[in-house]
């Protein structure tokens, strides 16, 4: 089951508490080895990439 969020415009209260992540932080392991690319084609339909996807490529991982 998805986590429910009220959708509207925030209390300013609520964000008194609240602390921002950084998503990119928390995707890239090694910003100097990571490029950002789009798919073309089908070969990797099977793996849930398809053509026009955004893909983020760390050169530093070896392993699948």
């Amino acid at each position: 089951m998805a986590a429910k969020v009220k959708a509207g415009f925030p209390s300013l209260v609520e964000d008194l508490g609240a602390t921002r992540i950084d998503v990119l932080e928390k995707l890239i392991l090694h910003p100097a080895a990571t490029y950002v690319m789009r798919a073309s084609g089908e070969s990797m339909v099977e793996y849930g990439i398809f053509d026009g996807d955004t893909l983020l490529v760390d050169r530093a991982i070896n392993e699948l």
